[in-house]
């Protein structure tokens, strides 16, 4: 098996705060996250070349692994 490398990202990820009213129809959900998801605190990204390509980003994970870019 391949060894397995770490890669950081280089580009702007736009997200918005998930909230009851956003329809989830079009927002991928990744198995693990299914049975528990969406829920207070978790966001939805979007590729920014690709407004239609969305997913929901966990709160956890979310917080553990981004921060805002226009912050300063």
């Amino acid at each position: 098996m391949t060894e397995w490398k770490r890669y950081r990202k280089h580009a702007i990820t736009e997200m918005i705060p998930w909230t009851p009213d956003v329809s989830m129809d079009a927002i991928t959900v990744g198995v693990e996250d299914r049975a528990d998801h969406p829920r207070d605190g978790d966001m939805v990204a979007r590729n920014p070349a690709n407004p239609s390509d969305m997913w929901l980003v966990a709160k956890d994970f979310f917080e553990a692994n981004y921060v805002s870019a226009d912050d300063r």
